[in-house]
């Protein structure tokens, strides 16, 4: 059963033991977690309380993260489907599907591209001064980060962007 470990607030499947694949820690043992945390998911288009993320003391002050990769997209304009290929070696065999595929462009129907993405998350300065808010991860397809933030910023944020 996937469920977030209440160490890392990472999204595992706990081995046979309760153990956290990705932390060590024990997932049943919610006495030494910070229980002030939770972790949230973030776009370029999500809405901020004026909250600090990490200690939800009222602040103005942004922090901007911004984070970049590739993605694969399918070619629209050239290459060979998989569905032709597939009606290719019905009809014709494997060694013709070969040669009409390589001939027509199999093989370049995915390709990729950098992007980038960035969010201006709250941060009063005495945080900033103790650590760097850093996405805990980066999910570029969907243009989403998540973040470790305080229970309270988090509760302001679902309030204003929905759950």
């Amino acid at each position: 059963m996937i469920r977030q470990c209440p160490h890392c607030f990472r999204k595992v499947i706990p081995l046979p033991d309760d153990q956290c694949p990705a932390c060590q820690r024990n997932t049943e043992d919610t006495g030494k977690c910070d229980s002030a945390k939770t972790a949230i998911l973030v776009n370029e288009k999500s809405d901020f309380p004026e909250f600090c993320c990490i200690c939800a003391l009222p602040t103005s002050r942004r922090v901007r993260i911004e984070c970049s990769g590739q993605i694969k997209t399918a070619d629209a304009a050239g290459g060979v489907s998989w569905t032709a290929t597939a009606i290719i070696t019905l009809l014709f065999g494997g060694t013709v599907a070969s040669f009409a595929c390589r001939n027509l462009g199999m093989g370049r129907t995915l390709w990729r591209h950098t992007t980038s993405m960035n969010v201006e998350i709250p941060q009063c300065k005495e945080c900033s001064r103790k650590a760097k808010i850093e996405p805990q991860s980066v999910h570029i397809e969907s243009y989403r980060m998540k973040f470790v933030v305080h229970r309270d910023f988090a509760k302001q944020f679902q309030q204003l962007n929905g759950r």
